[in-house]
């Protein structure tokens, strides 16, 4: 038998049991596969030996990287927000949405779901996208005085329509959140 299939078979092996460690239970399964495998191919000829071992070392490297995946590590990156990479079910109402810019809050996206202008007052319903999941709200503003009332929130939009607004429309304060979609419900 060539020497480089015994090394590659071998190569097999080392790297599935490295894999193996991180599961301490994987080791043990492994060496029974091994030696179920190594006993069943005993009447074999050696090269069939070989490649039954190595069927069974990708198998099980295959396997175990389906229950503890190798490459799922994230990497820490600051001032990067990656959550519009993700579409979940909640993400699919924003696909086609206006995004709204809120440079006082870089950690989240905000969406544009709804607006409508009734006489002196605008309503606006956004979609948030954060570290902390997905919200719905709906505000009313006044662009003629400068005023904002939350008409509602929610993590979904049935529970922002089922929830209470304010009492009364307050001044928006420069550079926050409401500035800033204001800017977008006043355009």
């Amino acid at each position: 038998m060539k020497i480089w299939l015994r090394v590659i078979c071998g190569l097999f092996v080392l790297i599935t049991f490295i894999v193996a460690l991180r599961q301490p239970i994987s080791i043990i399964i492994l060496i029974g596969a091994l030696c179920i495998a190594i006993k069943i191919s005993s009447s074999f000829s050696e090269s069939a030996t070989i490649v039954l071992i190595l069927v069974v070392c990708v198998g099980f490297g295959l396997y175990l990287n389906s229950v503890s995946p190798l490459f799922n590590q994230k990497i820490e990156t600051s001032g990067f927000n990656h959550s519009y990479l993700t579409v979940t079910k909640k993400d699919e109402s924003s696909i086609n949405r206006e995004v709204i810019n809120v440079p006082s809050d870089k950690n989240a996206k905000y969406y544009l779901l709804d607006k409508n202008n009734n006489g002196s007052l605008t309503d606006i319903t956004i979609e948030r996208h954060g570290s902390s999941g997905v919200t719905f709200s709906k505000r009313s503003y006044s662009c003629h005085t400068n005023e904002v009332m939350y008409v509602g929130t929610g993590d979904t939009l049935d529970d922002m329509k089922n929830s209470k607004p304010d009492k009364g429309m307050s001044k928006i304060v420069p550079d926050s959140i409401a500035y800033y979609i204001g800017l977008a419900a006043c355009n």
